[in-house]
């Protein structure tokens, strides 16, 4: 069974916000969901134990750990709420030269900027900056440290588009061409010097991380929106 499928069902998503406040015994739960159908409530809560979402532990209803993990998503499944996405950038510099990669999908297509991913779950940002540089340029790094943080939120007429939270994360890479093709998001990579950025078209979010790539010292730098 998907879990997003079952974690957009209305009901099983009152029971998980519920549940998150404290165990509950059956007659609570038929209370808060405000049910009569009793074999309605059966259904949806034998539902999420057999999905290993909640447990019941002497005639009340509980959170597993598997339930506490994904019930952090509910809201955003419910379209209640919705979370910046945490994404990680990576500054290569050789030879006071910085790398950049052109996009060749939306968003942002055919601009350059940082080559970059978002952070999936268990990585941390030097973790995915490693996989990134090594998935789509060919090349290992070793990461030196993350720079700045950037919150960053993307509008056209008024209605937001993206709201991105950018690590940037300065590394190495040993014996890496100018210039070359790239894979997956992006279609080439090739260092510029600082004067060069002036006459590109740069991702608007990825500016001031460029920047601060040049000159960035041991305090990370910490943008606000």
């Amino acid at each position: 069974m998907d879990l997003s499928k079952v974690l957009k069902e209305r009901t099983n998503a009152k029971i998980i916000w519920f549940l998150r406040e404290s165990k509950r015994g059956y007659s609570e739960i038929l209370k808060h969901l405000n049910e009569r159908d009793s074999g309605k409530v059966n259904y949806h809560l034998k539902k999420l134990i057999s999905e290993g979402l909640i447990k019941k532990e002497e005639n009340q209803y509980k959170l597993t750990k598997k339930g506490i993990k994904y019930s952090l998503y509910v809201d955003s499944l419910q379209l209640k709420e919705k979370y910046p996405l945490p994404v990680v950038l990576v500054a290569i510099i050789k030879n006071n030269k910085i790398l950049l990669a052109k996009r060749c999908r939306q968003p942002c297509k055919n601009q350059w900027g940082l080559p970059g991913n978002e952070i999936i779950y268990s990585e941390s940002p030097i973790e995915s900056a490693k996989k990134e540089i090594k998935t789509e340029l060919g090349f290992n790094i070793s990461a030196e440290k993350i720079y700045g943080v950037y919150p960053t939120t993307y509008r056209e007429e008024d209605e937001l588009i993206y709201h991105v939270m950018l690590f940037a994360v300065k590394a190495n890479v040993k014996n890496i061409p100018n210039s070359g093709k790239a894979t997956g998001k992006i279609s080439e990579y090739k260092f510029f010097t600082k004067n060069q950025l002036e006459r590109l078209d740069i991702i608007p979010s990825n500016k001031q991380a460029i920047l601060d790539a040049f000159s960035s010292s041991k305090k990370i730098k910490i943008q606000d929106l």
